[in-house]
């Protein structure tokens, strides 16, 4: 195995309550020094991205002297953000820290958006690309979309409006049902796009593509926008070759437990075993076996790796 990336769910914590996720609702948080060790031993093992995500990683107390550690070790972070709880103040100790990319979550215009997330969220989170604009820092912000029924008619006017804020890459997840803990049946026949809106949002996708291009944004491939077709027709994803992810990324949860993807749990926590001693386990490297066999669960994770435009 060659683990490059690993992604650290900081805190199961979050100031909202948004449509497409319901699950932080608890207070469970990794505390600084099983983080500090963590990346140590990544860092000893090779790897090189440290992506922190929550809940709501501002919320987390340790936040600034997790990203100085990490940065002291080398390592580029990056962090994802609901955007709403960002100041002046926090934009100027987050890149003194030493961030180095951050990723804002952004669902649509004003309306939209703030059906998805809450009121009042779309203003925050442009104020908060407008700060970091301010700061000359623009470039280290990314934008996340989430596709879902309810806004993915709205991703051309998204991609026009970052642009005006210096933004250069956008991101797309997919509404995922697995993120909701309450009313999930109703809330996955709002939020899924049935099969009828399919050839719509296919050309909204291509459409918004194109767009990014002509502004100089970063965009998914065409391979992940037809990924994203596929997967709302209900087609299990798994690469043609094999999925690499087990083997090159890894995921820590706020409880301590590892993953070897989003979709698979071991049974390792970095609280009772050393992160590199769980990589080389039995039960790791045969999660890492059998995906690049193409005999795993699925998703959209591993298309991220197609090269964007």
């Amino acid at each position: 195995m060659n683990i490059k990336k690993i992604y650290i769910k900081l805190t199961n914590v979050c100031n909202l309550h948004c449509q497409t996720c319901d699950i932080f609702i608890n207070s469970d948080k990794l505390e600084f020094d099983d983080v500090k060790v963590t990346l140590e031993g990544a860092k000893a093992r090779g790897v090189r991205q440290l992506y922190l995500t929550g809940g709501e990683p501002l919320m987390h107390k340790d936040i600034y002297a997790i990203i100085a550690y990490a940065h002291k070790l080398k390592l580029h972070v990056n962090m994802s953000s609901n955007g709403t709880l960002i100041t002046e103040k926090i934009v100027e100790k987050l890149i003194d820290s030493g961030l180095n990319n951050i990723s804002l979550s952004l669902d649509g215009p004003r309306e939209v958006n703030d059906l998805i997330r809450g009121a009042g969220v779309y203003d925050k989170v442009i104020n908060s690309l407008s700060i970091f604009q301010s700061f000359k820092s623009s470039r280290m912000v990314n934008v996340l979309f989430t596709v879902s029924n309810i806004n993915y008619n709205t991703l051309p006017q998204v991609v026009s409006t970052v642009r005006e804020f210096g933004v250069r890459q956008i991101f797309l997840n997919a509404f995922d049902p697995s993120f909701l803990v309450k009313e999930i049946k109703e809330k996955a026949n709002l939020l899924w796009i049935p099969k009828e809106k399919l050839g719509e949002l296919e050309e909204v996708l291509e459409h918004s593509r194109c767009l990014a291009k002509d502004l100089g944004i970063s965009f998914p491939s065409k391979e992940y926008l037809k990924s994203i077709i596929l997967y709302f027709k209900g087609e299990t994803i798994i690469p043609e070759y094999g999925c690499d992810i087990p083997a090159t990324s890894s995921s820590i949860e706020e409880t301590g437990q590892v993953s070897a993807c989003w979709k698979i749990a071991t049974s390792y926590s970095i609280k009772s075993k050393k992160l590199t001693e769980i990589w080389d386990s039995a039960e790791y490297q045969q999660i890492a076996e059998k995906a690049l066999l193409s005999k795993c669960p699925g998703c959209l994770f591993a298309c991220y790796s197609e090269k964007t435009v």
